[in-house]
């Protein structure tokens, strides 16, 4: 007879051979980052095969990373004579140059040949290599730089110049001043450049059989956790955090809970096409919509377009749905999914284990719980979604392993921690929520019969599957190189700056990020996480159906600290801890309502839950961009007395009391429990409500103009371009008509003014002719300019006017009979003339049938006064204006509702240039993040081209402008060199012999000293 079996030692011999499994699979996870891949190496030469390189050859060659990997440039030295030769004594030529001649940083970080009074003039990256008189070269000889990352040679029949460590200058054009005579027939200039493509990798036929090895290993693992680990043997034991147990389901509540479901399903559905936009959501939409011409998920904005290692996984998903739509209702979708997802774990798998025998109540409280905290956070293209669905199914097959002594489940929650790893930072609170349960679940793998030791071996196995996620076809050195790059270009903030996250929550400077409806969940989930557990120290009885107060405290409390770890402190990262926070919360009202804690812990707690409403609600309904159209940012302040929420949910425990008086026992027929319960309830529901009503107010409101829940019917019904359909641009302006206003008051007439002459600037190319500039008079004294007919009443055309000096101005209107009708303008601070907006002309006072401007001098001195007439600036509708077969750069804030507009191609080391950029207003203060340098993908474009604005609004909404629609024109033709592809192998712990380091900020470059 065999020996009684002993938990948690193994008696099978298959106990090694999973152990050994587990380890393998462990071992293979390692060496997926370092197995080799192919990296792209293409080639850029100039000038374009068949052509020479002259002036009319120059081009504009965007390279990014602004430096590449190495150049090799070279011109004859006759070419160079013949230049200078017909060069007027003290100018300068230019017989090749990476950056246009008047490039201030150009001057600083190009490469330069220039020749003049006989002198040859060699400067890479702002170092001057060599000065030299022309004479002096060999007969017959080439000028040859070499820069690469050992530094810059320069050599014409032997060595001029060595310069070690000076790094290798940047490209934004390919320039000369030569022309076809001073080439004589010979060769011209020529340059050959390799564009740094490092991160444009494909697996090795080694890798891909590592990584399928590691594959199958992990899914062998989880068949023998299956088949071989369990279940241990049951003994009676008390369920998760020892107070909760196996759900009870009555059959009765079952049609209560499919409303439920369709409620909250429905919500998220329409939420994900009318709910207001994110800040973020065109960003991660962008990457998605970009990563299939790299082969990699890479920034396209900003950070030079390096791998977003290791957090790709949400923005692969948002690129699998970009290839059948953009529409921005299917980019968001997929949240409102992940929230039904999250619902329908926390009610039927997590709130059961925590709570024995819920009350019926406490699937309305879910239901609004959840809601308050989605719609403000989750419903967007940002990956909190995921990561709060992922953390609530590991946290439900946890609870599920324990209750069931299943170690197959806990497999699955390991595999499901390895996938949250590759969401973003915050995809660790799936891990967390895995270990601060592991006193529950620790005695299922050490009683597995499998033992511990193979047991965890198996579920690390399980776990590993971040490295195939993560690195399928990236490599060690790409994800060191772009951790570097994102910790040089910032904000890399330290966990022990976290504070300021909630600052940015509720006093920081962006209003979008301290929004009313984000504060409410947050604030009340710390003041329940410290109020309930302090209060429970008090409670007077722990008799009847028991609840696991520990599991949802640890869950939420580890959330909060995952968010420590975040590289930036936005507010946006809240949105992660929805699941555990509504768990926290309905946990929180049922344990109240049991346990019946003391009455001045109560009273305290209750106190705090309406302070932090008020707190809360003094926050701005401050929506992103054109989600901000027809609200009212102050209307969350009605809700912002602490005594409005005190005495709601007063009147509910007073309800309660006269219900209970003669139902319970004298010592339990006090209701502050559900006090507190009401006050959380009925703050959470508020916040609910008036986001709803905020957004059917705002689309109501705008049901003769455009709005997002409009673009979303729209668009399912057929094709749309959202914004873009309605949007109007004003890129024209015209004169307005001279007339006669009888019964008008005259006043005193301004006198004409001459710009350009009597310290005046000329007027700028944006007035039309035929709106005459006018002097303001003597200082404090009135001038009017002569009356102008208004016409017709356009609303795509809008009412300007300039202004030069600072003298106070007003707008005067009049109807038939003359009555006035004035209107203050705002004066912009500033130099010159410049341009005072009117809004839209159908927005003049009712009646005005024309305009005029009365201008009053200021006193002291300054910059002579003057004005215009007033102009009509007429509009184009963008989709009318922006190709839609090239590449436009879109503002990050701005895009999601511009579907059709395709993001430029950011790829092989290059950017595609682009006729059009289309600029936000939010931060219009700042340059567009795609051009800030040390990173932004066209941070070099402002130096090859020139920027026409053009002002816009949406007509038919109250007057806002959105910001610009940008032309960009050339300075010089685009596309006038060649591009060869090319490959090498190269191990995945370094990069080749030769690629250096890989980009960096200007301020990170190493220089050579001296």
């Amino acid at each position: 007879m065999s020996p009684a079996r002993t938990p948690g030692r193994p008696q099978r011999p298959g106990a090694l051979l999973a152990l050994l499994l587990g380890a393998l699979t462990c071992l293979l996870s390692l060496a997926v980052p370092l197995a080799p891949v192919v990296a792209s190496t293409p080639t850029v030469t100039w000038p374009q095969a068949g052509q020479q390189g002259t002036a009319e050859a120059s081009t504009v060659a965007l390279f990014m990373p602004y430096r590449p990997v190495d150049v090799r440039a070279q011109v004859p030295c006759a070419a160079l004579t013949a230049l200078d030769a017909r060069t007027a004594a003290g100018e300068r030529a230019t017989g090749l140059a990476t950056a246009p001649d008047d490039s201030a940083r150009g001057e600083e970080r190009s490469l330069a040949v220039t020749v003049g009074d006989g002198e040859l003039r060699v400067r890479s990256s702002g170092a001057p290599l060599v000065t030299v008189p022309l004479a002096q070269l060999p007969a017959g000889c080439a000028l040859e730089v070499v820069a690469d990352q050992d530094g810059t040679r320069v050599s014409a029949g032997g060595p001029l110049a060595d310069e070690p460590g000076l790094p290798v200058p940047e490209v934004t054009a390919f320039t000369t001043d030569l022309a076809a005579g001073d080439l004589a027939g010979g060769a011209g200039p020529a340059v050959t450049a390799s564009p740094d493509a490092r991160f444009e990798t494909r697996p090795t036929a080694l890798k891909s059989a590592v990584v399928l090895a590691h594959v199958l290993l992990a899914a062998a693992s989880l068949v023998v956790l299956v088949l071989l680990a369990g279940p241990a043997p049951r003994r009676r034991r008390a369920p998760p955090g020892g107070e909760a147990a196996a759900p009870r389901t009555r059959v009765r509540a079952r049609p209560l809970r499919a409303v439920h479901d369709a409620a909250v399903g429905l919500v998220l559905l329409v939420w994900a096409g009318a709910g207001p936009l994110h800040t973020d959501d065109f960003y991660y939409v962008l990457e998605g919509r970009a990563a299939p011409a790299t082969g990699y998920v890479g920034n396209v904005v900003r950070y030079f377009n390096v791998p977003e290692i290791p957090f790709t996984l949400q923005q692969e998903l948002l690129g699998l749905v970009a290839q059948v739509t953009v529409q921005p209702w299917a980019v968001r979708l997929p949240a409102a999914l992940c929230g039904i997802g999250t619902w329908l774990l926390l009610t039927r798998v997590v709130l059961p284990r925590v709570v024995q025998d819920p009350p019926a109540w406490t699937w309305p409280l879910t239901a609004v719980v959840l809601l308050a905290w989605w719609l403000p956070f989750d419903v967007s293209a940002r990956p909190e979604s995921l990561v709060v669905l992922l953390s609530t199914a590991v946290l439900a097959l946890v609870l599920e392993a324990v209750e069931r002594r299943r170690a197959w489940l806990l497999g699955v929650a390991a595999l499901l921690c390895g996938t949250a790893v590759a969401v973003t930072a915050s995809g660790l609170l799936a891990t967390a929520t895995a270990l601060v349960l592991a006193p529950r679940w620790w005695p299922v793998v050490r009683e597995s019969r499998l033992g511990a030791a193979a047991t965890s071996a198996l579920l690390l196995a399980a776990a590993s599957v971040a490295s195939p996620v993560v690195f399928a076809d990236a490599t060690l050195a790409a994800a060191l190189t772009a951790l570097r790059v994102h910790d040089e270009v910032g904000p890399n903030q330290s966990w022990w700056e976290e504070a300021e996250r909630y600052w940015y929550l509720t006093i920081g400077p962006d209003p979008n990020q301290r929004l009313y409806s984000r504060q409410v969940v947050v604030l009340l989930t710390l003041v329940l996480l410290v109020g309930v557990t302090t209060a429970l120290l008090r409670a007077r009885r722990a008799s009847g159906p028991r609840t696991a107060w520990v599991v949802p405290v640890a869950v939420t409390v580890a959330g909060f600290a995952v968010l420590t770890i975040a590289p930036t402190k936005w507010s946006h990262h809240f949105g992660a801890l929805a699941g555990a926070a509504t768990l926290l919360t309905v946990t929180a009202a049922v344990v109240l309502v049991r346990r019946r804690p003391a009455r001045w812990p109560l009273l305290a707690l209750w106190a705090f839950v309406c302070a932090a409403a008020g707190v809360a609600f003094h926050g701005p309904d401050a929506q992103v961009e054109y989600s901000a159209y027809g609200t009212d940012p102050a209307l969350p302040e009605r809700l912002s007395s602490p005594l409005l929420w005190a005495g709601l949910s007063a009147a509910a425990g007073l309800a309660v009391w006269w219900w209970r008086r003669r139902r319970v026992r004298a010592g339990e027929r006090d209701a502050w429990p559900e006090v507190v319960v009401a006050a959380v309830a009925a703050v959470l529901a508020g916040s609910l409500a008036l986001q709803v009503l905020s957004v059917a107010a705002a689309t109501h409101r705008l049901r003769g103009s455009w709005s997002v829940a409009a673009d979303a019917v729209d668009s399912l019904r057929g094709s749309s371009c959202g914004f873009a359909d309605a949007a109007v641009a004003l890129t024209g302006q015209t004169a307005l008509a001279p007339v006669d206003v009888p019964g008008a008051a005259p006043g005193t007439a301004a006198a004409p003014a001459s710009p350009g002459g009597d310290g005046l600037d000329p007027l700028p190319d944006t007035v039309p002719a035929g709106a005459d500039a006018w002097a303001a008079g003597e200082p404090g004294a009135a001038a009017v300019t002569p009356w102008r007919a208004l016409g017709e009443r356009a609303a795509d055309e809008a009412l300007a006017l300039d202004v030069h000096g600072q003298p106070s101005v007003t707008v005067e209107f009049a109807d038939e009979a003359g009555r006035s009708l004035p209107v203050p303008a705002v004066v912009p601070g500033g130099d010159g003339w410049r341009r005072v907006g009117f809004g839209p002309v159908a927005d003049a006072p009712a009646g005005a049938v024309a305009v005029r401007v009365v201008v009053t001098a200021p006193d002291g001195e300054g910059e002579p006064a003057a004005v215009t007439d007033v102009y009509r600036r007429t509009g184009q509708v963008l989709a009318d204006v922006l190709p839609a077969d090239a590449g436009v750069l879109v503002d990050w804030p701005i895009g999601l509702h511009l579907p059709c507009q395709q993001p430029p191609r950011v790829a092989g080391g290059l950017v595609e240039p682009v006729g059009w950029l289309v600029r936000s207003a939010t931060f219009e203060g700042t340059p567009m993040l795609a051009v800030i340098d040390g990173g932004g993908s066209y941070a070099t474009l402002p130096e090859v081209v020139t920027l026409t604005p053009y002002r816009g609004f949406l007509p038919g909404a109250p007057y806002r402008e959105w910001g610009d629609l940008v032309e960009v024109t050339y300075d010089l033709p685009t596309g006038g060199y060649d591009v060869a592809p090319g490959e090498r192998t190269v191990p995945g712990w370094r990069w080749w012999e030769g690629a250096g380091p890989g980009p960096s900020p200007q301020e990170f470059i190493d220089r050579p000293e001296g």
